[in-house]
């Protein structure tokens, strides 16, 4: 069983797909553990943002490019080793109109022309989190006014807040906070509105992405997540044991719904022969 864990663990932090080590690596292989023992196929978790930021806010071959690229080089190695795996990727509609400020028809369009393409392979899963975690608590038209202490409220989880709220408060005191910050500024509609500042924002986030994700790993603390992102941001958000890879390519970042299939790089990729989309 060991060297087994060992195989999985190797496909999933592979050179070719591996942004960067798991800062808990331990736990990751605790999870790998976990599935192996019960028989079930392995399943791996993403946030995948719900809307397409760019002007046509529709599925396109940059979104197909990434699920390619997860189902070769993670779905299929595993298959060789006869590990099953499934892929979630949690549409959060939530998070675009609760930080983003994007409106229902932006989130409806994005989802109707993603679903098809998730839908056409087998291992993955395209979960909306308002409905199928959050229960239809945002109204999804981008002008949300809700606290993450009335959140917690509604979901009945209070007990996530005390320790939601510590952690955010360290974060705001590290500098990397500012990040966070530019992030709002560049993403955020609510922002580039006037409606809130870049620290409302970018506090919004914090604390609704640290009690999202607690709350997450509390109802299915076995799976493994993975994230785009550069983890020294990650780990001051995520609970889970995580792993980092690229999006497209080895040195490809991007992440789908703030690119579309004329982003430069991409088109590079696909005339250098290295991306299939």
């Amino acid at each position: 069983m060991i060297n087994k864990i060992e195989e999985v663990y190797k496909i999933l932090t592979a050179r070719k797909i591996r942004r960067a080590w798991p800062s808990h690596p331990e736990k990751v292989k605790e999870n790998i553990k976990y599935f192996l023992d019960s028989g079930q196929p392995l399943i791996l978790t993403t946030t995948w943002l719900g809307v397409k930021t760019t002007e046509k806010g529709i599925a396109d071959k940059a979104d197909k490019a990434v699920l390619l690229f997860l189902k070769r080089n993670i779905v299929n190695e595993l298959e060789k080793i006869d590990v099953k795996c499934i892929i979630k990727l949690l549409y959060a509609d939530s998070n675009a109109s609760y930080l983003e400020g994007y409106s229902k028809e932006r989130i409806e369009l994005y989802w109707n022309t993603l679903k098809p393409l998730t839908d056409s392979f087998s291992c993955f899963r395209l979960v909306r989190l308002n409905t199928e975690f959050w229960p239809n608590i945002f109204k999804l038209d981008g002008e949300e006014d809700i606290t993450v202490e009335e959140i917690a409220e509604k979901m009945k989880s209070l007990d996530i807040l005390e320790e939601t709220k510590r952690r955010a408060e360290e974060i705001f005191k590290n500098p990397l906070f500012e990040t966070f910050k530019t992030w709002a500024g560049k993403h955020s509609l609510l922002v580039k509105k006037g409606i809130f500042t870049t620290e409302e924002i970018a506090k919004r986030y914090v604390y609704f992405r640290i009690f999202g994700l607690l709350l997450y790993s509390k109802k299915f603390p076995y799976e493994i997540y993975f994230s785009y992102t550069n983890p020294e941001l990650n780990e001051l958000i995520i609970s889970q044991p995580t792993i980092y890879i690229f999006s497209i390519y080895k040195g490809f970042s991007d992440c789908p719904w703030f690119i579309d299939e004329n982003h430069e790089g991409l088109i590079r990729l696909i005339k250098m022969g290295k991306v299939n989309a």
